[in-house]
């Protein structure tokens, strides 16, 4: 028998991890209700039930977060629409869900769900049922929320009760929490944190103390995912339009649609009625998705968006230059990956974007988050004494959350321990910690290695493996001269619980053939039937003269695959190993610990020039497990066989054993 055809060249084309279906996960449903299983004609439901039913659309105005679907045309006329599966809203936006409710709503924009027949509606105020238990029970008649225009209604009445359009207008100009309720009151439910009150303060006061227009001033704003940049952004251009003269603002967005939604809400808001009987209505000029010219409080205003590098140079409207530039999340990953790209990006903000405003200045406010490459330009503004800057991160230093009340410190740690289990800390670190590089922080926690090897094997002299299942050698190769890297060549299996153990390494200059002969030695001498080698670069033709010698020596058994490390920094990649071993999801043999320890101390994330070739392949092989596991562990079962079958004689399926 020889080897299988259905093996891969490449790790990239293996399936990942284990194959399961999504939690949460469900089938497509069918959303058509069962009404009293047939017990009643559509006609005595109607008869039973005409007070109750709408006459009206109303429905349609649900929250943005609910879904319906129509009923037959016939049917229409009796019933509400059906939102099942779906997440709703009280007036105190507090998300819940929904399922298999008939509802109705009434004149006052009160949902309920429809009684049986005989049963009167009683409607219950929010201090008489908690949400929840409205829509546990979801008691025939119990109101259990309102249309967004009624809940609105209601929290802008409490919001303003007693107060004259001049306090009200005053308490937008003082706080943000007010205005930010007054003009989104089913988006912003809880108060902004205090250090987001403090970005505002610092922007709103240099849009003020330069109203006069004699002079400039930059601001950049690192501002984590999820704390709300974009509606602090949509916030701002309506107060800078309202309460001073730059009235003409420049939006940059690395993609141009993002911010025509921004200038569409912007205008949404101003349009609401409440907002009008206050401030007025605008009075549009131009309407399109890029550009909105319009009246609004005595002034002509000018909102027009761009995307980032397009042409900006001699800018001018109606004799008029911005007086406000704000660029939203300018700068992509990708951007900011690319030395040429990101440079690009600065030069043309710099040199062409930051020009185009009046001859007086601008004020110009730059709000993202950072990346963890050179290129980040969020970085660099940071680093600037010429830009005012203040940048936070969702976990504060005494390892509470920033915004508990809307990210919970549970919530945020668990999100962040996924991110290290499939190795995107970086990026996670990056944009909800503003993080521009690793920190001395991440060093090798040596006594709590000790620790949990002593009690983990505390008394034992050796690890029983699970070489049958799991046995490979991994190559990560490089040059062979004199100034290149040492090539490093492990053994990897893993523990009789299924925890993956390095051992017998061997890191030294050589030539190609003599990598693939170590290699080949290697694996001959642990019982290895797979063979990975780092496939990037010139490296990739290693696995192709090594399939040339496997052939050679008759060991037609034995599978050469090609890994990637990935896009993921080594210095990432190395302080993400150290994260397994704390968690005891990665060991190294005794014959290694040593020197892997001794290699751990001396490591510094913030340096390029480690010496850390053990630490390296350890790491990539770490992750290469808990990815491909799978898939490698079939692709050994299959070449183990094979070579049984060519070579019946041998003894095979003998646990080893490594010293720890």
């Amino acid at each position: 028998m020889t080897s299988t055809d259905d093996t891969f060249d490449r790790v990239e084309d293996m399936p990942s991890g284990n194959s399961v279906t999504p939690q949460g996960f469900l089938p497509p449903m069918d959303y058509r209700p069962i009404v009293n299983e047939g017990q009643l004609t559509p006609d005595e439901i109607y008869t039973q039930n005409k007070n109750y039913l709408s006459e009206q659309p109303a429905i349609t105005d649900l929250m943005e977060l609910s879904q319906y679907q129509k009923l037959s045309q016939e049917e229409e006329q009796y019933y509400a629409k059906i939102l099942k599966n779906k997440k709703t809203t009280l007036g105190t936006e507090k998300e819940t869900d929904l399922l298999d409710s008939q509802l109705s709503v009434d004149d006052q924009g009160r949902v309920f769900v429809i009684p049986q027949p005989g049963e009167e509606v009683v409607y219950l105020s929010e201090d008489d049922i908690s949400l929840r238990n409205a829509i546990n029970d979801a008691s025939p008649g119990v109101v259990i929320f309102k249309t967004r225009k009624y809940a609105d209604e209601d929290v802008i009445q409490k919001l303003t009760e007693g107060m004259s359009p001049n306090e009200i207008a005053q308490a937008c100009f003082d706080d943000l929490d007010f205005l930010a309720r007054f003009l989104s009151p089913h988006v912003h439910i809880e108060d902004f944190p205090p250090i987001v009150k403090e970005m505002w303060k610092l922007v709103m006061s240099g849009v003020l103390s330069l109203e006069d227009f004699m002079g400039q001033a930059r601001y950049a704003l690192g501002m984590p995912r999820s704390i709300g940049k974009t509606q602090f952004i949509k916030y701002l251009m309506w107060a800078t339009t309202v309460f001073t003269g730059r009235t003409f603002t420049l939006l940059i967005t690395s993609i141009e649609d993002n911010g025509a939604e921004t200038i569409k809400d912007v205008m949404a808001m101003m349009d609401q009625p409440h907002v009008i009987e206050v401030f007025g209505k605008p009075v549009l000029e131009t309407d399109n998705t890029k550009q909105k010219r319009f009246q609004y409080c005595g002034k002509e205003c000018i909102y027009l968006v761009k995307a980032i590098m397009s042409a900006a140079r001699g800018l001018n409207l109606d004799e008029r230059r911005p007086g406000l530039i704000i660029l939203d999340d300018a700068q992509t990953e990708e951007n900011a990956k690319s030395p040429v790209q990101s440079k690009a990006l600065n030069a043309w903000i710099m040199s062409t974007l930051i020009p185009a405003g009046p001859a007086t200045g601008a004020v110009v406010l730059y709000v993202g988050n950072t990346y963890m490459f050179e290129g980040s330009i969020l970085t660099k503004l940071i680093k600037n004494p010429e830009w005012a800057t203040l940048t936070i991160g969702m976990i504060k230093a005494d390892g509470t959350s920033v915004w508990e009340a809307v990210h919970p410190i549970k919530k945020l740690l668990a999100d962040f321990k996924a991110a290290i289990y499939f190795n995107i800390e970086d990026r996670w670190l990056a944009q909800f910690m503003n993080m521009t590089e690793l920190t001395t922080d991440n060093k090798f926690k040596e006594k709590l290695v000790d620790a949990i090897y002593e009690h983990r094997f505390g008394g034992l002299d050796v690890i029983p493996t699970n070489d049958n299942e799991f046995n490979v050698v991994m190559i990560d190769p490089s040059g062979y001269k004199k100034n290149s890297d040492d090539v490093s060549i492990i053994n990897m299996t893993r523990t009789s619980d299924g925890v993956p153990l390095i051992s017998h390494h061997i890191t030294k200059q050589m030539d190609p053939e003599r990598n693939i002969l170590e290699a080949l030695s290697l694996a001959v001498r642990c019982g290895a039937t797979v063979i990975l080698v780092e496939g990037v670069a010139y490296q990739a033709t290693l696995s192709f003269w090594m399939k040339k010698y496997v052939k050679r020596l008759n060991l037609n058994y034995m599978k050469i695959i090609e890994f990637h490390p990935g896009s993921v920094s080594k210095e990432i990649r190395i302080t993400s190993s150290f994260t397994k071993m704390y968690a005891a999801e990665l060991f190294v043999s005794s014959r290694l610990l040593d020197d892997y320890k001794r290699a751990a101390r001396s490591f510094n994330p913030l340096e390029k020039d480690n010496k850390d070739d053990l630490l390296d392949i350890v790491a990539s092989a770490g992750k290469l497990y808990y990815e491909k596991q799978q898939a490698i562990v079939y692709i050994a079962k299959q070449a183990l066989l094979d070579k049984m079958l060519n070579s019946p004689r041998e003894s095979h399926g003998v646990k080893r054993k490594h010293r720890v």
